[in-house]
């Protein structure tokens, strides 16, 4: 757990997959927001995205070329806007 710490606190964006609920990914997720991290949500479904989430930003995708796709653009609009940012 510590080398994940050590990655997350370096990150400038964490990208989870919630959609398989796992809990060590929502542990995780909870410790990026814990340092006020910017997190992108990942999931094939709105369903699995527990509803205390979905407000966050949230890639849906259907296949793995989707969230290539998707996952790229998104990722590109939140770093063009941190950069702007004071």
């Amino acid at each position: 757990m510590s080398h994940i710490l050590r990655l997350m606190v370096r990150a400038r964006l964490i990208v989870a997959d919630v959609g398989a609920r796992n809990p060590n990914v929502f542990y995780e997720l909870g410790i990026a927001h814990a340092l006020d991290k910017q997190t992108v949500l990942i999931s094939k479904s709105i369903a699995d995205v527990p509803f205390d989430l979905r407000s966050n930003r949230v890639v849906i995708f259907n296949s793995n070329e989707q969230l290539e796709v998707d996952l790229t653009a998104t990722l590109a609009r939140v770093f063009a806007t941190t950069e702007k940012a004071p």
